[in-house]
């Protein structure tokens, strides 16, 4: 990665916002969002710390659904049913390690590496036992978060003011759809996180 790789600010994070849009269903009410962030938060907190292994992982995501992962496991291999039950779940589920990761209420990846020494452990675990759903690979960039790279200061600008008082639900909203005036149009690429 260049030097100017790395001040490229991405829509991830973007002027004291983050988006974490693909980390939670598109039907996800923000009300349910915020508890379940904040039930989440705690938990991992309580039950993973900052020494992580992965059957804590594992059982910090069994404790965040109930257990449901255990069923779904089943339910999901099953002919016919399993693809309904895979539409209908991926519109409301929300990854168990999504939370709130700063005292500012940031919201993110609580197994980031950055905030693992380092250690990427989201494609290992996240839905670990709950197939056709998973984390995206490391380099996933949504299609707004891909327009966003090609926007220039001006547009970036005008991003930053459009969302000055949003709270991360609403940004995220706004940031996966991002499609800044004048912008070259950005393929679409099927998502992999979920």
């Amino acid at each position: 990665m260049t030097k100017s790789e790395r001040e490229t600010p991405t829509l991830c994070r973007f002027a004291g916002k983050t988006c974490g849009a693909c980390c939670h269903g598109s039907r996800v009410r923000p009300d349910r969002l915020a508890t379940r962030l904040r039930r989440q938060t705690a938990l991992f907190r309580r039950h993973v710390g900052e020494q992580p292994t992965a059957l804590a992982l594992t059982l910090h995501e069994q404790r965040v659904r109930r257990g449901l992962d255990l069923l779904l496991a089943v339910v999901l291999h099953l002919p016919l049913v399993g693809r309904r039950v895979h539409a209908w779940h991926h519109g409301r589920t929300i990854c168990a390690f999504l939370g709130r990761v700063s005292h500012d209420e940031t919201v993110g990846c609580l197994i980031h590496p950055t905030l693992m020494r380092g250690v990427d452990w989201r494609e290992r675990v996240a839905y670990r036992l709950v197939p056709g759903f998973g984390c995206g690979s490391p380099d996933f960039l949504c299609v707004g978060a891909r327009r966003f790279q090609r926007a220039d200061a001006q547009q970036r600008s005008a991003l930053r003011e459009a969302t000055r008082d949003l709270d991360s639900f609403e940004y995220g909203r706004i940031a996966q759809t991002y499609a800044p005036t004048d912008a070259p149009e950005v393929a679409e690429e099927p998502a992999r996180c979920q």
